[in-house]
C-alpha cells in the first residue's frame, strides 16, 4: 500500500485561502495570558483548597476576563463598521 502523503485539507481546496498572521493585534498578546491565568485560577477551587489567597485570583481572573470580554466585543463592533 503506497503510503499518501498526508497534507491538510486547505491545501487541496482551490477556493480556499488559509489565513495568514504575521504578527498579533494590538494589546491581544496579554488577553491570551489573562486566559490561560483565569483557567489556572479555576484548579485551586476545583482541587478544594481553600486559601484567601486563591479567592482573590479568581477574583483578579474574573475582572481580566470582564476586561478581555468588553475589549474583543469593541473590537468585533470596529470589524463591523469597517465593512
Amino acid at each position: 500500500m503506497a503510503s499518501r502523503s498526508r497534507q491538510p485539507v486547505h491545501s487541496q481546496r482551490k477556493d480556499f485561502d488559509p489565513p495568514r498572521r504575521e504578527q498579533w493585534a494590538p494589546g491581544e498578546w496579554w488577553e491570551w495570558l489573562a486566559i490561560f491565568f483565569a483557567i489556572a485560577a479555576l484548579w485551586p477551587k476545583i482541587l478544594r483548597w481553600e486559601s484567601v489567597v486563591w479567592d482573590i485570583a479568581l477574583l483578579a481572573a474574573m475582572v481580566l476576563m470582564i476586561v478581555v470580554f468588553v475589549r474583543r466585543v469593541r473590537r468585533m463592533r470596529r470589524s463591523w463598521k469597517d465593512e
